[in-house]
C-alpha cells in the first residue's frame, strides 16, 4: 500500500468513524425525546442477562442467598422498579437490590438533580449510547481476565525476520524463495485461522472504549468529584480499531489487497492486540471504576424516574442502630391496591391465620422493603425505621428429585444454612411454616428447637404457623400477631389487617366446603377432625 494510499484509507476511514460518531448523537438526542420520564422503557425481561454480574464482582457471602432470592420474587421486584436506560445500569441497580446489609446509601442530591430537564435529558443522551443488548456481556471482559486473552504467537518476530531476508536474499539466489514460500504459508495458515477471533475481540475492545468514552463524558456533564483516572492504553486501542475497521470494509481494490498481504506477511495485528490487550489488563480496577460509575449515574436517574411514576406510594426510611423494625403503612410492592400495615418489631414474631389471609406476603413484604430502603432510600410505606439486616428465608422450598433429596431433607439442609449464618445474631430470619415434609409430633418439636435457638442468638426471627399448641410455648420470647377472614354469602372476604394475639380460628375444612368438595369427603374430613378433639 503506498502512502498515498494509505492516506486515502486513513481519511476514508476517519471521516466515516466522524460521522457514525454524528449520527449517534443525532438520533440519542432524538430519542431521548421518546424517553418518558416516570416510565421504564426499556424493559429487559431476561433476568439471566442481569444477575451474573452482581456474583462477578462480589463475595456471595455479601449477597441475599438464592433461597432468598426467590423466597422474595427478587426477579419481579427488580422489574416493578427497574427505569434504567442501559444494560449496565440495570446490572448495577440489581446487584445493589441483592447485595446484604449496603453500608452507603445513596444521596438524595444524587437523585434530585435529574428533576432538572436540561440535565436529565443530557445524561439520558450519553447514557443511551449504551443501550444496546451487547453490552449485558460488557463486564464479563472486565471482571474474569480470561475473557480479554488471545493466543500468545511468540515466533512471529522470529519467523518475519527469516521471511524479510529470504525475500531480499531471493534476489541473489533464487533457491531463498522456497524459505520465504514456506514461512508465508504458515503466516497464511496462522493469519486467517486466528482473524475471526481477531475481530471478535475487536469488537471487544470497541466496547470498552465506548464505555471510558461514555464515562468520561457522564462526568463532564455532571459535574461529579468521582476520579476517574485517563487511560492511556486507548490511544493505543484506538489505532488498533482504525486498522480493525480497515478490515472490515468493503475494499475490492487492489490497494486492500496489498495491504491485507502486508499483515500476512508481518503479522503485526496480532502483535499489536498482545500488546493492547496487556494495557487493558493493567487497567482493570480503573476499568471497573468507569463501568461503576455508569452504573450509579443510570441507577440515580432509575430511581428518579421511579419515583415521578403515577400512583406510587412511597417514603424517605430511616435507619436505625438499634435492631428493630417499625414501620406505618407498610406495602408489598407487587401487590396491586395493597392493604397498608402498621407495626413494630423489637423481637421475633410469629405469626398466625387462616390460609390465602397474607402471612407470608406480610413477611415479604418487610423484608423487600428493607433492600428497598438499603438501594432506593425509599420504602413503600407512609414511615419505615429499620435496622440493617441481613436476612436469611424459608419459604419457597422444593424437593430434588436430580439429587435423591426429599422434601424433608431439603427443608433440613436450608435450615441448616441458615442456622450456621446467623450465629452472630442481629439477623432477620423468615419462616414460613417450616418442616411441613414430616410427621405431626415431630414436626412440633424441630420447629420449637429451631425458633428457639435462632431467638437465643439475637436475631429477629418472622414465622408464619398453624401450630398452636406450639406458639403458647414461645409465649415469653415470641410476640404474637395474626391475620384472618370472615364469611359473607358463602365467600371467604380477607381484610389483611394484621391483629394482636393467636388466631384460634380453624377455616381448611370451610374452604373445601366453599369449593364445593365432594360431600363425603367433607364428611370424613368433619368426623375424623371431632374425634381428635375429644
Amino acid at each position: 500500500m503506498t502512502k498515498n494510499t494509505f492516506i486515502t484509507v486513513y481519511y476514508r476511514m476517519t471521516i466515516y468513524d466522524y460521522l457514525k460518531s454524528w449520527v449517534i448523537d443525532k438520533l440519542a438526542k432524538k430519542n431521548t425525546k421518546n424517553i418518558q420520564f416516570g416510565t421504564a422503557n426499556f424493559p429487559e425481561n431476561d433476568y439471566s442477562k442481569i444477575l451474573p454480574f452482581a456474583y462477578a464482582q462480589s463475595d456471595k457471602s455479601q449477597l441475599l442467598s438464592n433461597q432468598t432470592i426467590v423466597d422474595l420474587d427478587i426477579e419481579s421486584v427488580f422489574q416493578k422498579i427497574d427505569h434504567c436506560i442501559t444494560p449496565i445500569g440495570k446490572q448495577y441497580l440489581n446487584s445493589k437490590l441483592i447485595t446484604q446489609k449496603n453500608t452507603e446509601l445513596i444521596s438524595e442530591l444524587n437523585i434530585n438533580r435529574y428533576s432538572d430537564p436540561i440535565f436529565r435529558n443530557a445524561i439520558i443522551q450519553s447514557l443511551q449510547k449504551l443501550q444496546n443488548y451487547q453490552f449485558f456481556s460488557l463486564f464479563e471482559k472486565i471482571w474474569i481476565p480470561k475473557e480479554m486473552e488471545f493466543p500468545k504467537i511468540t515466533w512471529t518476530k522470529i519467523t518475519t525476520l527469516i521471511l524479510t531476508l529470504s525475500l531480499i536474499l531471493s534476489f541473489i539466489k533464487v533457491e531463498f524463495l522456497g524459505i520465504f514460500f514456506i514461512i508465508y504459508i504458515t503466516h497464511y495458515i496462522v493469519y486467517f485461522k486466528q482473524k475471526y477471533l481477531l475481530l471478535y475481540y475487536a469488537d471487544q475492545l470497541n466496547d470498552i472504549s465506548k464505555l471510558y468514552q461514555v464515562a468520561i463524558e457522564l462526568q463532564s456533564k455532571s459535574a461529579d468529584n468521582t476520579p476517574l483516572p485517563r487511560i492511556k492504553i486507548f490511544n493505543r486501542v484506538n489505532i488498533f480499531l482504525f486498522f480493525e475497521s480497515i478490515s472490515k470494509a468493503d475494499f475490492t481494490g487492489i490497494s486492500f489487497l496489498i495491504y491485507e498481504q502486508i499483515k500476512i506477511l508481518f503479522l503485526w495485528e496480532f502483535r499489536l492486540y498482545r500488546r493492547t490487550s496487556k494495557g487493558i489488563t493493567a487497567n482493570r480496577e480503573n476499568l471497573k471504576t468507569y463501568f461503576n460509575f455508569i452504573g450509579f449515574t443510570d441507577m440515580a436517574y432509575s430511581i428518579a424516574s421511579l419515583r415521578a411514576s403515577k400512583n406510587i406510594h412511597f417514603c424517605t426510611p430511616t435507619r436505625i442502630s438499634i435492631p428493630k423494625i417499625s414501620f406505618e403503612n407498610l406495602q408489598h410492592p407487587l401487590v396491586e391496591n395493597c392493604i397498608g400495615n402498621s407495626f413494630i418489631f423489637s423481637r421475633s414474631c410469629l405469626i398466625t391465620g387462616s390460609n390465602m389471609s397474607g402471612k407470608t406476603t406480610f413477611m415479604r413484604a418487610i423484608a423487600i422493603n428493607i433492600q428497598l430502603s438499603n438501594t432506593l432510600n425509599m420504602a413503600f410505606a407512609d414511615t419505615f425505621q429499620y435496622y440493617n439486616f441481613p436476612i436469611y428465608s424459608a419459604i419457597t422450598i422444593s424437593d430434588d428429585i436430580n439429587n435423591s433429596k426429599s422434601f424433608f431433607f431439603a427443608e433440613v439442609d436450608v435450615m441448616k444454612n441458615i442456622t450456621s449464618k446467623t450465629q452472630k445474631g442481629n439477623s432477620l430470619i423468615l419462616l414460613d411454616e417450616i418442616f411441613k415434609g414430616t410427621n405431626h409430633d415431630e414436626k412440633i418439636a424441630i420447629k420449637y428447637a429451631f425458633y428457639t435457638f435462632l431467638n437465643e442468638n439475637g436475631n429477629i426471627v418472622l414465622a408464619s404457623t398453624h401450630d398452636l399448641e406450639m406458639a403458647e410455648n414461645l409465649s415469653n420470647t415470641y410476640d404474637f400477631i395474626y391475620f384472618n377472614e370472615s364469611i359473607i354469602n358463602n365467600k371467604l372476604q380477607f381484610d389483611y389487617k394484621l391483629k394482636l394475639g393467636l388466631c384460634k380460628e380453624q377455616n381448611a375444612i370451610r374452604i373445601l366446603e366453599l369449593a364445593n368438595m365432594n360431600y363425603s369427603i367433607i364428611n370424613y374430613a368433619k368426623e375424623f377432625y371431632h374425634k381428635k378433639k375429644i
